[in-house]
């Protein structure tokens, strides 16, 4: 399904007793399927894909880019697109061979809760894996289109973008930093849930943590990755791009399974 279907704005009502009344609220519908994709208040300023793509494209109008992805959610209330810029200015070879290009990751909602917005995140180009686990450090929201939607764009890009320039250090960094299967092992121990103990800094469950430990070598021959940090890393990356495919009509990106795999990837980030 398109990603830039029209969203249609309708009062909401509610019936009881048999008596129907609208309220204070607005539904918001996505005219092709029907489906309901939220309820928000009248002063809720409706922007709809096509709008957000229109302005981006402009842009970044005349920068070479590799791969274009659309992802929606289940009911097509939350999309995502993924641009992965292909231009020797984004891009870092962290070690001989193994390049990351910058990849925009742009979203939109109609929850009433999601903004526009965008961040920044790595594409590794040797596995097409995507580079999780920076949270929001380096994303920008855009909950107010003004006269120079275009200018804040790129101005907050090229600030965002220079930013990122440690990202591409410490991936740098880890490549250099010995980590093995041990150490990687010892990782996810670290976050996986113990009996009767509570702490949200546990939450992988023994099966799921059995699994992620099992694909370290799985992935680290595959790729004929080095016993280092970057190889871990990439091993957590590698999962959440390619082993949370969903059977719904959801993209992958919605699914437990990724934002469990993004949380460990911010985990690894923030400790190592």
């Amino acid at each position: 399904m398109s990603a830039f279907f029209n969203v249609v704005r309708e009062p909401a009502q509610v019936t009881f007793n048999g008596v129907t009344q609208e309220i204070n609220k607005d539904v918001l519908l996505n005219e092709d399927s029907g489906d309901i994709l939220g309820v928000v208040s009248k002063q809720y300023a409706l922007v709809q894909n096509n709008e957000v793509k229109d302005y981006f494209d402009e842009a970044f109008d005349g920068y070479k880019t590799s791969n274009i992805t659309d992802h929606l959610s289940n009911n097509t209330g939350h999309w995502i697109r993924e641009i992965v810029f292909d231009d020797p200015d984004f891009t870092r070879e962290i070690v001989p061979s193994d390049v990351v290009n910058l990849k925009l990751k742009i979203w939109n909602g109609y929850n009433g809760l999601t903004s526009v917005g965008y961040a920044l995140e790595g594409y590794r180009q040797i596995c097409k894996n995507g580079m999780m686990g920076w949270r929001n450090m380096f994303s920008t929201k855009l909950p107010h289109w003004g006269k120079d939607v275009i200018g804040l764009i790129k101005d907050s890009f090229s600030i965002q973008f220079q930013n990122y320039q440690i990202v591409f250090d410490r991936m740098e960094k880890w490549a250099t930093e010995p980590f093995n299967q041990k150490d990687f092992g010892r990782f996810i121990d670290s976050k996986t849930k113990v009996k009767d103990e509570k702490t949200i800094a546990k939450f992988l469950s023994d099966k799921q943590s059995e699994n992620i430990k099992a694909q370290f070598p799985i992935v680290m021959n595959r790729y004929n990755e080095n016993e280092t940090k970057w190889g871990s890393f990439n091993v957590l990356t590698h999962i959440a791009t390619h082993d949370t495919a969903t059977k719904s009509s959801s993209s992958h990106l919605f699914t437990h399974g990724y934002k469990r795999m993004e949380k460990l990837a911010t985990s690894f980030v923030e400790e190592f």
